[in-house]
């Protein structure tokens, strides 16, 4: 049996507002909100960028400006819940490629289904104003 591949492509859109970083977020049905996600289509994409940049506006509202391509992770087992096949069977191996979107302003997008939230809620070990973070504590 051939097992097929996922390309999803992860977006990390940050802003500042009132000195605080924020995330650009989007909630499935069902589930919490989350970072905006896609699946790349070989066939009708002509690049990670460009499929990033549609799927983004399209969940969002959010145009986005600069974005940069960070790393992709390949680690068997790795899984994403929108990377699915089209019968719905889940895709035997998802590659996730991931890129951070830089925006001046944490503008409303007015999209139903997206909000701006607190980076540190989603990154954690970054928080040092108190000492060491958790994750980081003996």
């Amino acid at each position: 049996m051939v097992k097929r591949v996922v390309i999803g492509l992860s977006a990390v859109v940050v802003a500042v507002r009132e000195g605080q970083a924020l995330v650009l977020t989007v909630r499935s049905p069902g589930q919490a909100a989350g970072l905006p996600f896609g699946p790349f289509d070989p066939e009708g994409d002509r690049t990670f960028e460009l499929a990033l940049r549609a799927f983004v506006t399209a969940q969002t509202r959010f145009d986005l400006g600069y974005v940069e391509q960070l790393y992709t992770f390949g680690d068997k087992g790795r899984d994403a819940p929108v990377a699915v096949l089209e019968a719905g069977d889940r895709a035997g191996r998802v590659i996730s490629v991931g890129y951070l979107g830089l925006t001046p302003h944490a503008v409303e997008t007015h999209a139903p289904d997206s909000a701006w939230a607190d980076w540190l809620r989603f990154f954690p070990w970054e928080d040092w104003r108190e000492g060491r973070p958790p994750p980081f504590r003996p």
